[in-house]
């Protein structure tokens, strides 16, 4: 609660003792109400994509510097990972946040690297310099990868959703447990999501051919 209270998505009222709803959460309901059409074309293609890997698919959408899950679908193995619908994502060291900041305006990746990061685990990257390599590769392959960047144990893989213009409009992820990923299963999970964003990019208007990368 202290930490919802510090990023205003919660305000404490000490006259009645009570949270009420904070001014950040605006944005993100904005986020979710204005890309109901994208998450609603994008839930049978996760769906897709769980089945063909067993892994949990989500998309995420860009809220200023932040990624906000729009919506999931969950493995049938028992992980189960805690990235519900709403969570807010305002770090570095996942796949989906990677991609989206990857794409930004270079004077937005400069902002983004001269805000402190922190270490989430020892395989977190924190230093600006070798953020930036990491998100200029991002943009070169269009995939990004956590490889417990952000959690222990837990394996990411993310790629762009492009609309009409070639912006970025969101990022479709699979989450996975590293205990379950064997040679050859990234890979697969590569080509797996970009043909998941490829039909998506090409059903908000995005000719999925000038999606694909190397």
């Amino acid at each position: 609660l202290k930490t919802l209270e510090q990023e205003d998505f919660l305000r404490y009222e000490a006259m009645t003792a009570r949270y009420r709803l904070g001014s950040a959460l605006v944005p993100c309901l904005y986020a979710l109400d204005s890309h109901s059409a994208l998450t609603a074309l994008a839930h049978p293609i996760l769906l897709g994509l769980v089945e063909a890997t067993g892994e949990t698919a989500n998309i995420t959408l860009p809220v200023g510097d932040k990624a906000l899950v729009a919506d999931l679908v969950m493995t049938p193995h028992p992980f189960r990972p805690d990235m519900p619908v709403g969570r807010i994502l305002d770090d570095l060291g996942n796949a989906s946040s990677k991609v989206l900041a990857a794409f930004k305006s270079p004077d937005e990746i400069e902002r983004l690297l001269s805000l402190p990061q922190e270490r989430l685990t020892p395989h977190t990257v924190i230093d600006p310099a070798e953020i930036r390599r990491m998100l200029a590769r991002i943009r070169e392959e269009g995939v990004a990868y956590d490889l417990e960047e952000q959690v222990l144990g837990s394996y990411g893989v993310a790629t762009p959703v492009f609309d009409r213009s070639g912006s970025v409009r969101a990022a479709i992820t699979l989450v996975a447990p590293k205990e379950r990923i064997k040679p050859g299963d990234l890979s697969r999970f590569v080509y797996e999501i970009r043909a998941a964003a490829e039909r998506l990019s090409s059903l908000i208007g995005n000719d999925a051919a000038a999606t694909r990368r190397p």
